[in-house]
């Protein structure tokens, strides 16, 4: 009979050395000094570098007031209080909630009280020196400070300066993070809380998109005077579409705003969007701003000579001025040199740039 075959395994943890950056590592300091030399017997040492503290101004109010307990009086002072107490009653007993100076005042009056009572000297009881002439106090300072000279002060920048009172009153600038200020983004003008911003031609498909719609949500019957107004509609609809001007045209901003009034000269015109693109002088300084058409009107100046037709069969042909009717809102203009002179309204003719 043949022996049992036996199988047997062994694991074995490898573990390949790991790549240290330097750069990254940091070295603990364990403050020992380490011996370089010795020479003549000298010894060269190396001491670590202490790393420089910051600035702290110690300050007697502190941010955070410690809230302890007063210690409790010892024993030694409460059967002093018990042996002077006498008459006092809860005086001498309510020392210990006093300040450290109060307590010493109030200790000299119950002295004097007892030695008043009895009329006879104690031994027992101190000469009574006052509080400020004790060691310590500000009387007893004043005059024995050494002078002050700019060696004893350093050079710190103003923020230095403000943190190291802070760190002097307790603040510490791990645990104590203010919430960053959030400012909302001003909105333009007449704008209010929650209002898009559009522009001209987006205001008016928005009301062509809501006139629309209350025209389809309005009944058939209607009053004598809503028919007339219907009436009219397609010719004030011609009038609004119709974009009479052009590029170099002189108009004048009847919009309110900083703009009213002025005089501008038209850079671009949009039929799609029925705006122009003008470029005006206000208090001295050019700007340039996108106006809708309605916005805007012909202007034929007393010095000009010749305009531009902007309305009608013959627009955008150029015609001599002779005259301007403002009264009557008329300008006598001619087309050629020898041609009879004719009469046209004010608001088909514009002056431009040449």
């Amino acid at each position: 009979m043949q022996g049992k075959t036996t199988l047997a395994f062994s694991f074995k943890k490898h573990a390949e050395p790991k790549r240290v950056v330097e750069a990254l590592s940091q070295k603990s300091n364990d403050n020992r000094e380490v011996i370089l030399g010795v020479e003549g017997g000298h010894i060269s040492l190396e001491a670590p570098q202490a790393e420089p503290e910051a600035l702290c101004i110690p300050c007697k109010i502190p941010l955070r007031p410690s809230r302890s307990r007063p210690d409790p009086p010892s024993k030694e002072n409460a059967d002093r209080g018990k042996n002077q107490e006498g008459g006092a009653g809860l005086v001498v007993r309510n020392l210990s909630k006093l300040s450290r100076e109060d307590a010493d005042a109030a200790h000299e009056l119950l002295k004097d009280a007892l030695r008043s009572d009895t009329d006879d000297p104690r031994p027992d009881i101190e000469p009574i020196v006052p509080i400020l002439a004790r060691s310590g106090s500000k009387r007893s300072r004043e005059g024995q400070a050494p002078e002050a000279t700019r060696d004893m002060f350093n050079n710190v920048p103003v923020a230095s300066f403000g943190e190291a009172l802070l760190r002097g009153m307790g603040y510490d600038p791990a645990a104590d993070h203010a919430k960053p200020v959030y400012r909302e983004k001003m909105r333009d003008t007449y704008l209010g809380l929650g209002a898009k911003p559009l522009l001209p031609h987006e205001k008016l498909a928005a009301s062509q998109r809501a006139s629309s719609a209350k025209a389809k949500g309005t009944s058939s019957v209607a009053p004598v005077d809503k028919k007339l107004s219907v009436a009219a509609q397609p010719e004030q609809k011609r009038l609004r579409t119709e974009l009479w001007a052009s590029r170099g045209l002189i108009v004048r901003v009847i919009a309110p705003g900083e703009f009213y009034g002025a005089e501008a000269v038209v850079l671009e015109a949009c039929e799609a969007s029925q705006t122009c693109r003008i470029k005006a002088r206000v208090k001295g300084v050019s700007r340039t701003q996108e106006v809708s058409i309605e916005d805007l009107e012909t202007r034929v100046s007393r010095e000009c000579d010749s305009v531009r037709v902007v309305r009608g069969a013959r627009r955008g042909s150029v015609l001599s001025l002779l005259r301007r009717d403002v009264e009557r809102r008329i300008a006598v203009v001619r087309g050629t040199q020898g041609a009879a002179s004719e009469e046209m309204p004010l608001d088909d003719v514009c002056q431009f740039m040449a």
